[in-house]
């Protein structure tokens, strides 16, 4: 379902044949959860690591007068994301930035956002792919977490929020990297793939207000291996079917 090369959602539809990284329930998530835990208007939102373009498509269907700004550091990537975009209904809202984030923030040094969002690279200390485009789109020798901390630290609003999906296991190194950078994490959903098993997945929001987290577990399959209520709630905004 999620490795072809044409998907289909309710509002839009992504074309990924050209790029490393295939649509994958990571994205979806983040991108569904973001709008769930960071409801007030948005002006303008920064997807970094674009990808397909999902995650920016998802953004500009939640919130609908937002200016999104989408920067991808792989060229074809950064094509088709620019092609979803264009056959999107939301095209006048939408760039794709061909660059990397260090250079595109250095560009664009004055414009502030209201949600920061991004699925970044972590399969930090792994043996590296072959391929060098799913190199680039998996590990974290693109974008270390600390330099996506401190970019989105510099470019958030006052009371913007970045909303990020990771491993579980690297919460310490990304809760001490945040805290680095003067950003508190608000919201903390750990994902559990399977009732019964350890989550493998976090979300988490962060803010420039220090507060105690709110910390909770959604679930995604049920011990039966069916899709809880929980998450068919969440992403059936954007899923035509769920199976």
């Amino acid at each position: 379902m999620m490795s072809k090369a044409l998907f289909e959602f309710r509002e839009f539809t992504i074309r990924q044949d050209k790029c490393a990284m295939k649509i994958g329930t990571d994205g979806v998530l983040l991108g569904a959860w973001c709008g769930e835990v960071f409801t007030i208007p948005c002006g303008r939102i920064l997807d970094i690591g674009t990808g397909t373009g999902v995650i920016a498509l998802m953004c500009a269907q939640q919130w609908v007068t937002a200016r999104i700004d989408a920067v991808e550091i792989d060229g074809e990537a950064a094509a088709q994301a620019s092609e979803n975009f264009a056959l999107s209904p939301w095209a006048d809202r939408l760039r794709v930035h061909s660059v990397a984030i260090r250079d595109f923030h250095l560009e664009t040094e004055a414009r502030e956002y209201d949600l920061i969002v991004s699925n970044p690279p972590f399969f930090n200390g792994t043996l590296l792919p072959d391929d060098e485009g799913r190199a680039t789109a998996r590990h974290t020798n693109v974008l270390p977490f600390d330099e996506l901390m401190e970019i989105s630290s510099q470019r958030l609003s006052e009371a913007g929020r970045l909303c990020i999906i990771f491993p579980t296991s690297e919460w310490d190194k990304v809760a001490v990297s945040a805290l680095c950078h003067g950003l508190s994490p608000a919201v903390i959903t750990d994902v559990v793939t399977r009732d019964g098993k350890a989550p493998k997945r976090s979300l988490a929001a962060f803010s420039r207000q220090a507060t105690v987290p709110q910390r909770n577990t959604l679930t995604v399959r049920d011990g039966l291996g069916n899709y809880t209520e929980s998450y068919r709630r969440l992403v059936n905004r954007f899923y035509k079917s769920l199976n």
